[in-house]
């Protein structure tokens, strides 16, 4: 919702489903520029990196071990389509899906990428009938969030260790930066 200055109140409208669907031709094109841009950033960041010491460390991984990596890395993807599709009515999951993943790659394969991610998210909620005001609260409200969560784990992590006997100093203290950091960003 959008308030003005006189206080009234815009309701959120999602775009408009019975919008004709992009030409096919349209979107192979896209989905082929999209391989190839990938494909370049990929060949470029990856050239100097140390791949084999991650065969390495999956080849000495058992199947439990890299079953349990799949389902976490799943988890972790999918779990913030469900927040952009709640942040931002009318988006879906499936477009939530599309525009998280797309975001996701960008941010951790470029240099600044957070900020290419943010752009490409935007551009793609516009392209999909969206309005600026819109997005941009779904971006802050999602970011938010995402943020408070980002630092009260440690906490939620300190609990578990606690409760294995695992804790040590370093870990209270990281644990307890997390609290400071997310109280001071509440006040």
């Amino acid at each position: 919702m959008a308030v003005h200055e006189a206080g009234a109140v815009d309701e959120v409208h999602p775009p408009d489903p019975q919008a004709p669907p992009p030409r096919r031709g349209r979107m192979a094109l896209r989905a082929g520029l999209s391989l190839a841009l990938v494909a370049a950033i990929l060949a470029g960041l990856l050239r100097d990196a140390g791949l084999s010491d991650v065969g390495d460390a999956l080849a000495a991984m058992t199947g439990i071990e890299l079953a349990g990596l799949v389902v976490v890395a799943a988890w972790n993807l999918t779990t913030y389509w469900l927040v952009m599709a709640c942040v931002l009515p009318g988006l879906g999951v499936w477009r939530a899906g599309l525009s998280t993943t797309t975001s996701t790659a960008i941010s951790n394969t470029l240099p600044g990428g957070a900020a290419f991610g943010l752009a490409t998210n935007s551009a793609m909620y516009a392209s999909w009938g969206f309005a600026g005001p819109a997005i941009a609260r779904a971006l802050v409200v999602s970011g938010v969030w995402n943020t408070f969560v980002k630092l009260g784990m440690p906490v939620v992590a300190l609990a578990l260790l606690a409760f294995a006997g695992d804790a040590n100093a370093g870990l209270v203290t990281a644990a307890l930066d997390g609290v400071g950091m997310l109280v001071a960003s509440v006040v």
